[in-house]
């Protein structure tokens, strides 16, 4: 590059290839400090495959929080679907005005 004229590239791929120009992930106005932030290293190389414990925790923060609305409601249906389903039997039997089996027991033994 420097027979060519362009001798000042040496330097810049130089601090670009070294990674300084990132700062340092505790300095937090550098690239690298907000990217520390947002919870990723920018000096790992973890490779394009997550292993199984960052799909996981990948997974839960994407879908977590559905996850938890979908069977909080699916609890709360169930709970109103079985209260209304013994409130209406309960509505049914005393609706009837059909004596319970206990009474015309005692009954049908008094009549003799």
């Amino acid at each position: 590059m420097s027979s060519c004229g362009h001798s000042e590239l040496v330097e810049d791929l130089d601090s670009l290839l070294a990674k300084k120009w990132l700062g340092s992930p505790a300095d937090s106005s550098s690239p690298a400090g907000i990217a520390a932030k947002l919870g990723h290293d920018l000096f790992i190389t973890k490779g394009l495959k997550p292993n199984l414990l960052e799909s996981i925790k990948m997974s839960l923060i994407n879908d977590g929080t559905k996850e938890i609305l979908k069977v909080l409601a699916a609890v709360i249906i169930a709970a109103l679907l079985v209260f209304l389903g013994l409130s209406v039997a309960q509505g049914k039997a005393n609706s009837t005005g059909s004596p319970s089996p206990h009474a015309s027991s005692s009954a049908s033994q008094a009549k003799p």
